[in-house]
């Protein structure tokens, strides 16, 4: 009976193979089993008290977000949340809604679950065919999902002809609403 032997050096190289292989296909599981994405929708609203007008003046701004629809891979129980209002005083006008503020913003995200996130980001605010889209990017510094990456992104459509006409009466207009997305990626 004749045995047939592989050169020392095919065997090595060969286990080497099975072993980059191997190492290869369980990193590639660890790290899709780890991905956790976490994607609410929902929108935003900004009240002006007093309303904006054409020429800038001090007014107070209120922001608030609800997010009513969240699917989550990584945090299942989460369907929904809520971002707190945040009021600033600012001198606005009806040509700026939504204001550049300095970079990065803190924000926390409260999960039904009764969870938060704590958000910074920085945004970016662009105007183009009278649809004005905020769009920030940033991590979570604590809570849930600390060390995820963030994008949110916040969309007011071209204003109603009512809106537009109201920058012209002394009341001004007194609020926008738009779209909200929210997007948590954790690795």
């Amino acid at each position: 009976m004749s045995m047939h032997r592989l050169p020392r050096s095919s065997l090595a190289a060969l286990a080497l193979g099975l072993f980059a292989t191997s190492l290869a296909l369980c990193l590639a599981r660890s790290a899709h089993a780890q991905t956790s994405v976490t994607t609410c929708v929902g929108s935003s609203q900004t009240q002006y008290a007093p309303g904006l007008i054409l020429t800038p003046r001090s007014t107070s701004v209120t922001f608030s977000e609800t997010y009513g629809s969240c699917t989550s891979t990584g945090q299942p129980a989460i369907t929904s949340a809520t971002v707190p209002d945040v009021n600033v005083v600012q001198d606005r006008s009806c040509a700026t809604l939504v204001d550049a503020p300095p970079n990065p913003i803190t924000q926390t995200v409260t999960w039904n679950t009764g969870q938060t996130s704590t958000f910074q980001y920085t945004r970016v605010v662009t105007n183009v065919g009278g649809v004005l889209q905020v769009t920030g990017t940033g991590m979570v510094t604590s809570g849930l999902f600390q060390g995820a990456s963030v994008v949110k992104i916040l969309v007011l459509a071209n204003l109603d002809p009512l809106q537009t006409l109201a920058c012209l009466t002394p009341t001004g207009l007194t609020s926008v609403s738009g779209t909200a997305s929210l997007t948590f990626t954790q690795l």
